[in-house]
C-alpha cells in the first residue's frame, strides 16, 4: 500500500513549511508500512532539499489551477488512470499521521465519515483500490467541483462534491460503524474517530455525539488507540509537537537535528 500527498507552490502559502509536513508524514507511513512508499505530488520539486527525501518520494506534477482542492482532485484522477497506479493507494492530506496499519478492506474504494449536515466525508482520506471504479468516483467529484461558484471551490468545494457523488446518509448511519455510501455502494465509509481522528473536533462520527468535542487525548493515548490523526486547521503546531515527541521517544525515525531547526 502506498501513500500520496499533494503539496503545491501557491502564492501566499509557505511551501517550505508545508513540505515539512509531508516529510514527517512519510516517516510515520514508513514506520507502519515499511514495504510501501510515501509520495508527494508537487510543482516545487527544485525547492525540496535532498535531505528531506529519505522516506519521501517525489512526483513532479504541474498543478494547473490556483484552486488547491480542485487541482488535487484532478491529480488524483490522473494518477489513478496512469501506469503508476499499481497497488492500493491512500490519498491523504499532509497533515495526517498514520500510527497503525489500516485493515485490509474489500471494498472498491474507501472514504471516511463524521457527522456533518452537509459534508459527511472528509477529503483528507480516500483509498483507491479498483482503478476503474475509483477513477469514476474522482471524475464525478471533479465535475461537481468544477460546477461550483469560485468562492466555494477552494473552500468546502471538494467535500461538498464528495457528498454529492457518494450521497448523504440517513442520520441512523452515523453510529460509529462502517457503512456503504448511498449513491456508491461499493465505497465503504469508515468512522473518522478511529481512522482519521481529529482532536477537539466538532464533528464526531456518531450523530448522538453531535455538538460535543472529540477528546483531546495525550500523545501516548493517540499512539496506542488511533490508526491516523488529522491535525487539520489550527492544529498544525500540535502536529510538529507530536512528531517531535514521537521522534524523541523512539516511536519514529526523524532526524532530530533537522527537527530542532524547524
Amino acid at each position: 500500500m502506498n501513500l500520496i500527498m499533494c503539496c503545491q507552490v501557491i502564492e501566499g502559502y509557505d511551501f517550505n513549511k508545508d513540505i515539512r509536513f509531508s516529510v514527517m508524514a512519510a516517516a510515520f507511513w514508513k514506520r507502519v508500512y515499511p514495504e510501501g512508499q510515501a509520495y508527494v505530488a508537487t510543482n516545487g520539486v527544485s525547492l525540496i532539499p535532498k535531505h528531506y527525501r529519505r522516506d519521501l518520494k517525489i512526483i513532479g506534477y504541474e498543478f494547473d489551477s490556483q484552486y488547491a482542492a480542485l487541482s488535487r482532485t484532478q491529480f488524483m484522477l490522473n494518477y489513478i488512470q496512469s501506469e503508476m497506479f499499481k497497488t492500493d493507494t491512500v490519498f491523504a492530506g499532509h497533515d495526517v499521521l498514520f500510527l497503525k496499519r489500516l485493515p485490509e478492506f474489500k471494498a472498491k474504494a474507501v472514504t471516511n465519515y463524521r457527522y456533518h449536515p452537509s459534508q459527511p466525508y472528509c477529503s483528507d482520506l480516500f483509498i483507491a483500490r479498483d482503478r476503474d471504479y475509483s477513477a469514476d468516483i474522482m471524475r464525478e467529484v471533479l465535475h461537481a467541483q468544477m460546477a461550483m461558484p469560485k468562492p466555494i471551490v477552494n473552500g468546502a468545494g471538494d467535500q461538498l462534491a464528495y457528498a454529492l457523488t457518494l450521497g448523504m446518509p440517513e442520520k441512523t448511519a452515523f453510529n460509529g460503524k462502517e457503512f456503504n455510501t448511498p449513491r456508491r455502494p461499493d465505497v465503504l465509509a469508515i468512522p473518522a474517530d478511529q481512522y482519521l481522528f481529529t482532536p477537539n473536533d466538532l464533528f464526531p462520527p456518531r450523530y448522538e455525539d453531535y455538538g460535543k468535542l472529540t477528546p483531546n487525548l495525550t500523545n501516548e493515548e493517540m499512539m496506542q488507540s488511533k490508526t491516523a490523526v488529522h491535525f487539520k486547521g489550527n492544529r498544525k503546531e500540535d502536529f510538529f509537537k507530536f512528531a517531535k515527541w514521537a521522534a524523541k521517544t523512539g516511536r519514529v525515525y526523524i532526524d532530530l537535528n533537522m527537527l530542532e531547526q524547524w
